[in-house]
């Protein structure tokens, strides 16, 4: 099954999956990585790469992100 991560500014990431959760059920192969103002890029980048380890289960993983140009875009391209 391929995982999905969603990366996002602020809460909207973690929302988006407790609301889905809400309508559809658990989401086991979902993560989600919130982004907060003044965050180190690279601290981002690794918690990123940390998510999407859990949500892997070899398929790969889908990345939503919330802005494109924006920092979740600008950290999670890199790792493709």
């Amino acid at each position: 099954m391929v995982g999905v991560l969603i990366v996002t500014h602020g809460d909207l990431a973690q929302s988006l999956i407790s609301t889905s959760e809400l309508i559809i059920g658990e989401l086991k192969m979902a993560g989600a990585v919130s982004i907060w103002p003044k965050e180190n890029k690279e601290a981002v980048r690794v918690r990123i790469q940390e998510e999407m380890a859990k949500v892997d289960e070899g398929d790969g993983v889908v990345i939503l992100t919330d802005i494109l140009g924006g920092t979740p875009t600008n950290q999670s391209l890199p790792l493709l």
